[in-house]
C-alpha cells in the first residue's frame, strides 16, 4: 500500500510538473513581443542631387545638417560641388523588428509607441497580415511617414486628384494599389512644364515610366498585382507646383453594343460617344444588299479609325491602318456592325455620321 501510495504521488507530481510547464510556455507565447525578439539597427540614408546655384552650406540650411556633416558622410576634401553630383544628406538609424510566432501588428506596435498604420505605411503593408521571420521596419515615434502618400479612392470612384510642391532635387511620392489587368492613367501637369513624372512597380521594381523620359502623361494595362510608386521630380532648379491625377479603371469587358435607328425618311444618323483603348464602342445597324453605306469620323486624334462588320463576320473595313472616312456597296443583307477603335492612349471623344442610300 506503502509503494502504491508513493506511485500514485509521484504521478500527481508529475502531473503538476507538466501543467505548470504548459501554461508558463503559453504564457511566453501569448507574449507577442519580448526584449529577447530580434531587433537590428539599419541605417536609413536619404540622396539629393545637386542643383545650379546650390551650395553645402544652402544644402545643410535646407536638411538642417551641417557643412562639416555633409563633407564627412560624402567624403569630401573641400566644399567644392559640380550640378548633378549625389549628396548623402542623411544617415539615421532605424530599428528593423523580425517577427515572432503569436506577433500580432497591434503588439508590435504598442512595444514600441508607434501605430499600426505607420508600420503599415513604412513597410507597404496592404493587411495587418504577417508571418513569423518577416522583417519590418518600424518608423520613430511621432515621425512623418507619410513621404510616400497612399492614395485611395472614394467608394465607386475611379479618378484621384492630388495637388502640392516638390523641391529640386527630391521627389513627391505617391503609391496606389491596383489589379492586373485594370488600366492605370496619370496625368501630371505644371505651369511650365517642369514636373516630371515616374512610375515604377513596388513588388517587381519594373520602371514603367521613368522620370528622365519625356511625357507626363501614360495610360497602360497593370501586368500585375501590387502597389505601384509615382513620382514627381523637378526638372529645374526651383520648385515646382503641380496637379496629379490618377485613374484606375476596371478590368475591359466586352464592349457595349448600341442600335442606330434613323428618323423616319433620313438617310443618315449622327452618334457621338468616347472610347477608351483598347475596348471599342461597338454600333449595329440593319441595312440591305446593293445599298449604298458611307460612314464617316470625326474624332480627337489619328490613332482612332471605324472598323466595320459585315452580317457574316466578315471584316470589310479596318485592321492595321486606321479609317475614318469610308464608302461602298453592301454585300448581303442584314445587321452591320460598326466598331470605333482608340489604337492610341487615354479617352477619345468621336462623333459618327451613318448614311444608307
Amino acid at each position: 500500500m506503502f509503494v502504491k501510495g508513493m506511485l500514485v504521488k509521484l504521478v500527481c507530481d508529475v502531473v503538476l510538473a507538466l501543467c505548470l510547464a504548459i501554461l508558463l510556455f503559453g504564457s511566453l507565447a501569448a507574449t507577442s513581443v519580448t526584449q529577447a525578439a530580434p531587433v537590428a539597427q539599419e541605417t536609413q540614408r536619404i540622396y539629393y542631387t545637386v542643383q545650379r546655384g546650390d551650395t553645402l552650406s544652402s544644402i545643410s540650411r535646407r536638411f538642417n545638417t551641417t557643412v562639416d556633416t555633409l563633407m564627412r558622410l560624402n567624403n569630401l576634401p573641400s566644399t567644392r560641388i559640380y550640378v548633378g553630383q549625389r549628396l548623402q544628406v542623411t544617415a539615421t538609424q532605424e530599428i528593423v523588428y523580425t517577427v515572432q510566432r503569436a506577433d500580432t501588428l497591434s503588439a508590435i506596435a504598442q512595444h514600441y509607441g508607434v501605430t499600426v498604420d505607420a508600420i503599415q505605411n513604412a513597410n507597404n503593408l496592404r493587411t495587418t497580415v504577417i508571418y513569423v521571420g518577416q522583417r519590418l521596419r518600424i518608423p520613430s515615434p511621432g515621425a512623418e511617414t507619410g513621404e510616400r502618400e497612399r492614395i485611395q479612392f472614394a467608394t465607386g470612384a475611379t479618378m484621384s486628384m492630388r495637388s502640392g510642391t516638390v523641391q529640386p532635387g527630391l521627389a513627391m511620392e505617391y503609391v496606389a494599389r491596383a489589379t492586373q489587368g485594370q488600366r492605370m492613367r496619370v496625368e501630371l501637369t505644371s505651369a511650365d512644364g517642369s514636373a516630371l513624372l515616374g512610375i515604377v512597380g513596388q513588388s517587381d521594381g519594373i520602371p514603367f515610366k521613368r522620370t528622365a523620359v519625356a511625357g507626363t502623361v501614360f495610360e497602360f494595362v497593370l501586368p500585375t498585382t501590387q502597389d505601384y510608386l509615382i513620382q514627381v521630380v523637378s526638372s529645374t532648379s526651383a520648385s515646382v507646383r503641380y496637379e496629379l491625377l490618377v485613374q484606375i479603371l476596371p478590368i475591359s469587358s466586352a464592349p457595349t453594343t448600341e442600335r442606330i435607328q434613323f428618323a423616319p425618311g433620313a438617310t443618315s444618323a449622327t452618334v457621338t460617344g468616347t472610347t477608351l483603348a483598347p475596348t471599342p464602342q461597338r454600333y449595329v445597324l440593319e441595312a440591305r444588299v446593293g445599298q449604298s453605306m458611307s460612314l464617316n469620323l470625326s474624332a480627337q486624334n489619328i490613332f482612332t479609325g471605324i472598323t466595320l462588320i459585315d452580317p457574316s463576320g466578315r471584316r470589310l473595313i479596318g485592321g492595321e491602318y486606321r479609317i475614318q472616312q469610308w464608302t461602298g456597296l453592301l454585300p448581303m443583307s442584314g445587321d452591320y456592325t460598326v466598331e470605333i477603335v482608340n489604337g492610341g492612349q487615354g479617352i477619345v471623344d468621336f462623333s459618327l455620321t451613318v448614311t444608307i442610300r
